[in-house]
């Protein structure tokens, strides 16, 4: 059975092979096998990680305020793994021709990582923000080398995805990892 979380687009990671009666968390991981890690998403970004060995399994919940929270360092911070021997793989999340956000989403995007004023362009009086591309800034620029994209938008395919912002309230995704 997969360890489901309490998301609140923090920057906590779950450890579940320790004895934990916590799982509020945006992220999970495990060294064991047969231990599912999982979380939900209907925009946010689902991050997958591992290592070259499979040592570990991790997923990780991303929105823009657990970006500027820090989750993805939180993350890299738990599995103890140098970041050139992580896969990271990004899910379908909404893509940046479709996430729209306003001046204060993006001054505490920039404000948690200047890097990221090449993912915004202006809309009108608001910005489209490129989440995934910004995952994938943070994890490259934290050291991993290897990153991989599904490329899918949750926003703009609804006959495959669930979106928050297309369609609240709507379902969720659930994305689960885990080593045999």
């Amino acid at each position: 059975m997969p360890g489901w979380l309490q998301q609140h687009h923090g920057a906590d990671v779950i450890d579940r092979d320790l004895n934990t009666e916590s799982d509020l968390g945006d992220g999970s991981l495990t060294r064991r096998t047969g231990t599912i890690c999982a979380v939900l998403t209907a925009d946010c970004v689902p991050l997958f990680l591992t290592d070259y060995s499979g040592r570990f399994a991790a997923v990780l919940h991303i929105g823009w305020r657990g970006l500027t929270a820090g989750i993805i360092e939180s993350g890299l911070a738990a599995v103890a793994t140098p970041c050139t021997q992580i896969l990271a793989w990004i899910g379908p999340a909404i893509s940046g021709s479709a996430y729209e956000v306003g001046r204060e989403v993006r001054d505490k995007l920039l404000e948690a990582f200047p890097g990221h004023r090449s993912r915004f362009s202006p809309s009108g009086d608001r910005w489209l923000a490129d989440l995934p591309g910004m995952v994938e800034q943070r994890l490259r620029n934290a050291g991993v080398i290897e990153v991989g994209s599904s490329g899918r938008c949750t926003f703009s395919e609804p006959e495959q995805w669930f979106s928050h912002r297309r369609d609240a309230p709507c379902g969720r995704m659930a994305s689960i990892i885990w080593l045999e």
